[in-house]
């Protein structure tokens, strides 16, 4: 059993962020949910995400290349658990999360925009995956973005492992405006906060995981 310790330093600005705007839905089985007539109003956003893009996986030589995704530094310990893989492939929108004493495992909802703008449209192709890290914890229902936002960075805390997290959501036309998804796992250990350069956003996620989620990368793609 891996040795964790405890930091006594509580997420500084975010814990109580959850009532920021980013709305919480019950999930329509494994897809990303739905949205409400007010949400529908605010403009539009996938409204069922399905599961398992075919033949889609991201690689390696995806990362870190010139044109390909900019990878964030890793939270957590990367020389702890096994590579579980990336996983994602568009404009990130929707996470789906299970965490308990530690984050667990982290499914992710994206699209592929049809016009060089990002922003969602009808008719836009959109997926959500599977799970990746290990299954344990709570499973929360999908939390995602305001209408016209994008997921744009992580925030949370870290020790040998990924304690907590929520994710940072910023508006495609004006990024200045940020929105931050619930917390999910614990308020402990060192608080981190990190975000795609350039006015990216999140395409996809890395992870590491044995017992528990040990490490967690967001890969951003540029606008």
């Amino acid at each position: 059993m891996q040795i964790r310790y405890l930091g006594a330093v509580m997420f500084a600005m975010f814990g109580v962020l959850s009532a920021t705007g980013c709305a919480t839905e019950t999930s329509n089985g494994g897809d990303a949910p739905g949205l409400t007539g007010e949400q529908e109003a605010a403009g539009p956003r996938p409204p069922v995400a399905l599961t398992n893009e075919p033949g889609r996986d991201v690689t390696a030589e995806q990362v870190g290349n010139p044109g390909s995704l900019n990878p964030l530094p890793w939270v957590g310990d990367p020389n702890r658990g096994g590579d579980r893989g990336m996983i994602g492939g568009g404009v990130a929108y929707a996470v789906r999360i299970s965490a308990g004493d530690f984050v667990d495992q982290i499914a992710v909802a994206y699209y592929h925009p049809s016009n060089p703008d990002n922003q969602y449209r009808e008719g836009d192709a959109h997926y959500a995956t599977n799970p990746i890290g290990h299954a344990g914890g709570v499973t929360y229902d999908w939390e995602y973005c305001p209408a016209g936002y994008a997921i744009t960075g992580i925030h949370g805390s870290q020790g040998q492992a990924v304690d907590g997290i929520n994710v940072i959501c910023s508006e495609i036309n004006n990024p200045a405006n940020k929105r931050y998804l619930p917390v999910r796992g614990a308020n402990r250990g060192v608080p981190f906060s990190l975000e795609c350069e350039y006015n990216g956003f999140m395409s996809a996620v890395h992870v590491r995981a044995g017992s528990w989620m040990d490490a967690l990368q967001g890969l951003c793609a540029t606008r």
